[in-house]
């Protein structure tokens, strides 16, 4: 993955694009901290919401770290 960030100005992206549009386009920028406060976000996301809303929904994540070792 390290090699990714020194060849390209453009960030990884992992998963894939979804070919039906959503109802729902969630956007969440992180940085690194102690606590991961980004995965207790996302198990909120996922948890409190019913399976038919997941299905019409897209999360996008953008970790917005300088530092590629934090990423």
């Amino acid at each position: 993955m390290q090699e990714l960030f020194k060849q390209s100005s453009q960030p990884p992206i992992l998963g894939k694009r979804s070919v039906t549009t959503k109802f729902l386009s969630i956007g969440i920028s992180s940085v690194y901290r102690v606590q991961n406060y980004l995965e207790i976000t996302l198990n909120s996301i996922i948890n409190e919401t019913y399976p038919d809303e997941r299905e019409n929904a897209v999360v996008i994540i953008y970790l917005a770290d300088v530092d590629p070792e934090k990423k």
